[in-house]
Order: C-alpha cells, then sequence, then structure tokens
C-alpha cells in the first residue's frame, strides 16, 4: 500500500503542469452497475467473545464464504488537455457481499479446534476511491483504458454489533470506452478490489472482482477524431 501511495505521489510531482490547468481538461460525469463477484473472507480473526457459537477474542476460523451481488456506482474525473492520455477520477461505489450461513471450523490459542455454525449476515460495503488513469487515444472513438488507485472501504454488518469501519485497499480498472457522439460514451470494465474488512468483531482478507458496465457524459475538449 506504500508503495501505490508514494506511485500516486511521483505521478503528480511528474505531471503537475498539466494539474495545475484543470479548467481546459476534459471533465466527465459517469453511472455504472453490474455484477460482484466476491472470493472468500480469508485469513479470519475473532477479535472480540462471541458466546453463542463458543469463539473468543484472537480465535481464528475458517474462510467464509461471501455471496455474489449486484453494485451501483458514480465517478467523475478529467484528462489533462495537454496530455490527453492520463486523467485522475474520483468515484463511490456500494454493494452488499453478505455473508453465508456456513459451517465453519474455529481454533482458539491453547484450545482444540472445534466445529460451529456461522449464521448468515448481512454486510454493506461502500467505497470511495481516487484512480489514476491512462487510455490509448490513437483510435478515433474507441479508448481502450485501464486505472490504480486507493480506495476506502466503508464496512458495516447489521447482524453484528459494532460502528461503521473504514479500511484502506486497492482498486484495479480495465475497460474500454465507446463514443456514441462527441460527449456521451458507454464503458464497460473489469475491476479488481482488495482490502482487509474489519466489522462486528471479525476481521479477514477481502478480495473480489466485478464487471460493469456505464455511460458517461465527457465535457470540454473530447479526444479529437477524424470523422
Amino acid at each position: 500500500m506504500r508503495i501505490l501511495v508514494y506511485g500516486l505521489i511521483v505521478t503528480c510531482v511528474l505531471y503537475g503542469d498539466p494539474l495545475l490547468n484543470v479548467a481546459q481538461a476534459e471533465w466527465y460525469l459517469s453511472g455504472y452497475g453490474g455484477g460482484v463477484f466476491p472470493g472468500s473472507l480469508s485469513t479470519v480473526t475473532v477479535t472480540k467473545n462471541f458466546g453463542r457459537f463458543g469463539a473468543t477474542s484472537a480465535a481464528r476460523t475458517s474462510d467464509l464464504d461471501l455471496e455474489q451481488d449486484f453494485v451501483l456506482g458514480a465517478k467523475t474525473g478529467y484528462f489533462f488537455e495537454g496530455r490527453k492520455w492520463l486523467g485522475l477520477e474520483t468515484e463511490v461505489f456500494t454493494f452488499t457481499p453478505n455473508i453465508r450461513q456456513q459451517p465453519v471450523i474455529v481454533g482458539q490459542p491453547g484450545q482444540p479446534a472445534f466445529g460451529a455454525t456461522l449464521p448468515g449476515s448481512h454486510l454493506r460495503v461502500t467505497t470511495w476511491a481516487m484512480n489514476v488513469m491512462t487510455r490509448d487515444t490513437t483510435t478515433e472513438r474507441f479508448n481502450p483504458y485501464g486505472g490504480l488507485g486507493v480506495g476506502w472501504f466503508f464496512v458495516q454488518s447489521s447482524d453484528f454489533p459494532g460502528r461503521l469501519t473504514i479500511s484502506p485497499g486497492l482498486n484495479v480498472i480495465a475497460g474500454a470506452r465507446y463514443y456514441v457522439t462527441d460527449h456521451i460514451a458507454a464503458f464497460g470494465e473489469f475491476r479488481f478490489n482488495t482490502a482487509t474488512f474489519k466489522f462486528g468483531g471479525f476481521s479477514g482478507d477481502y478480495s473480489g472482482q466485478m464487471l460493469v458496465g456505464g455511460v458517461a457524459y465527457h465535457f470540454g475538449n473530447p479526444v479529437a477524431r477524424k470523422d
């Protein structure tokens, strides 16, 4: 995570001049939706006592299976006038990778492992991310692009006690957009997210994939085209 943050700082330093000239940038606003395909919550640690299935603080459990879900999001950003291939964007998206009811193996320090049933639980994840974007501007209306950024994952479960928690994570994007008009573009993206979730007495490593599609409106000066 430190390497990613340092990389974003270096990018801002190297391209400081265009960052200051955002008034002439190509701004855009978009909304999107699609499927979420989470992996299991791994390296799960119990951070408080749970009498209902006998787990105590510092216990470890087997991986927790999460449900697939639908994501909704919105983002805004811009590509620089002087370097149309480089841009910055910020976005917010939300989804519910609920925990399935499932048998788990619980291990505790100094005690033998035992089996228990973890009830199904609602889990809400809302992410705010800042991304550095790059795109191919050599074609006319079709622009492949990619992005890398830092996300802040706001996690809460209504079925377990505890406050809303915030965890930093990684946001990776690969996609392509097609300009239907000079200012309106349709796009599709593959996304990968990873973070350590902490909620309701549990802590675990999350990673998931998303396939999304959406529509964007581009203001200012879109990429020059021949037609």
